[in-house]
């Protein structure tokens, strides 16, 4: 009997799964002298090939893994986070921005409540853990115009789904430089590799 296929790897905009990640990094300073939360991405999720029309298939997420090198987080955690019409609609005194994507926040999902999160700026929105079978059903230029509708004071057309990692340091440094994606298109299994590199200057750096 064959084994399942091996995945086909590919970088952002290579393939039908784009999270609108760049090439590049985030890495925030601790804010405190002990072990904190710092939650980044925020990479929204869309499928290329519907910019262009409807593919007769639909992207299945299957799961999210990481690659870790020698600057180890104490705990990862991975979230999807949704924002709908509604949330928008309902919130208007919120600072502008804070239903589109952020970059990098103190904290973590869903509340970013920890003492020592800024809390001018949060992320509202419905956060899971449960992101296999996640479907991602809408195209990117759709997709980014609903996602950054509240920054420009408008409302998004529909929900939009991002991937959100929240990376928790201690004493030492910690990075995550890759984050994988893995995801199905019919049977096809395929993984998205977002070359974006995340996390925390470790405490004893703080001054």
């Amino acid at each position: 009997m064959a084994g399942p296929a091996a995945a086909e790897t590919h970088d952002e905009g290579d393939g039908r799964l784009s999270a609108n990640s760049g090439f590049g990094g985030f890495v925030v300073d601790a804010p405190v002298h002990h072990a904190y939360w710092a939650s980044f991405g925020e990479w929204a999720l869309c499928d290329t090939a519907r910019d262009d029309g409807t593919p007769p298939d639909t992207i299945t997420i299957t799961g999210v893994r990481y690659v870790i090198g020698k600057h180890k987080p104490l705990e990862v955690r991975t979230y999807l986070r949704r924002v709908t019409p509604h949330q928008v609609k309902s919130h208007p005194k919120k600072p502008e921005g804070a239903y589109s994507p952020f970059i990098g926040l103190l904290g973590r999902p869903p509340h970013f409540d920890q003492r020592y999160a800024n809390h001018k700026w949060t992320a509202p929105g419905h956060y899971t853990q449960e992101i296999a079978g996640t479907t991602v059903t809408r195209g990117c230029d759709e997709t980014l115009t609903d996602a950054y509708a509240d920054e420009n004071g408008d409302i998004p057309k529909h929900a939009w789904t991002s991937l959100v990692l929240a990376v928790k340091t201690g004493r030492n440094d910690a990075r995550i430089p890759r984050t994988l994606v893995d995801y199905t298109v019919g049977d096809t299994p395929h993984t998205l590799r977002i070359a974006w590199t995340v996390g925390g200057q470790g405490h004893r750096h703080h001054h």
